[in-house]
């Protein structure tokens, strides 16, 4: 999912930074991929079949291993990819 994310930086974002994050958070591994490019309209989160397979493909591969993928506006004008992982066990 985070290389994926990066594949779509490069191809769509125009983005000059990006920034990965890695946190535990409520029992959660937390990932955010964070770009400063373009942004993504409504349409590039899912509600359109074309070009955005790498989108249904990412969020495919959260449901299979239990976490939640969102797709959010940043500070910096770009995108965030924000994936959560359960833990199992306790803290």
């Amino acid at each position: 999912i985070v290389q994926e994310s990066l594949t779509n930086v490069r191809k769509h974002a125009r983005a000059q930074r990006v920034f990965i994050r890695l946190e535990i958070l409520e029992g959660a591994l937390v990932v955010r991929v964070e770009d400063d490019g373009r942004g993504m309209t409504h349409d590039d989160a899912g509600v359109s079949d074309w070009p955005r397979y790498g989108l249904a493909a990412m969020r495919e591969r959260a449901s299979a291993m239990g976490a939640s993928i969102d797709w959010l506006a940043s500070r910096q004008g770009g995108t965030v990819v924000s994936l959560a992982i359960p833990l199992g066990g306790s803290d």
